[in-house]
């Protein structure tokens, strides 16, 4: 009778492991015939876009001075811009201001940028300057073409 017992509690066991082993959904669907939805990944936080720059356009041939226009959510509202050479070589910098009338929101900002260069070709960098150490981030590269 005790070896009886002793297999009925082994067995016992060896069905609650099997059974413990398997998927939840699995088994909430033999119990109940109700589906179990996976679970949710975790939200995953995307980069946010902070500069958008409108105009001018990839490619676009600029004449002297032009509009750079577009919308940024930067620190102290302050959009910096740089035109560069086809060597690298700074031809302009300067800094305009994005309307954004709240901490953490989006403004609209333009100025007109001029250059001076044989250059046929060059790259509009607008970026916002690290409160940290000045260097640039949220960097939005646009390749032109000079008239």
């Amino acid at each position: 009778m005790q070896r009886l017992y002793f297999l009925f509690i082994i067995g016992f066991f060896v069905v609650a492991v099997a059974l413990g082993t398997s998927k939840a959904s699995e088994i909430n669907k033999l119990n109940t015939g109700l589906k179990v939805p996976s679970p949710t990944p975790a939200p995953t936080q995307k980069a946010e876009v902070n500069i958008v720059v409108l105009s001018p356009d990839a490619g676009q041939s600029v004449e002297n001075p032009f509009l750079v226009r577009g919308r940024a959510r930067v620190f102290e509202n302050i959009v910096s811009i740089k035109l560069r050479d086809k060597k690298g070589r700074v031809l302009t910098e300067t800094t305009t201001y994005a309307s954004a009338p709240d901490v953490g929101q989006f403004g609209d900002f333009e100025t007109y940028v001029g250059y001076s260069t044989l250059e046929a070709q060059g790259t509009l960098e607008v970026y916002q300057a690290s409160a940290k150490d000045g260097s640039p981030i949220d960097l939005v590269k646009i390749p032109l073409n000079f008239k």
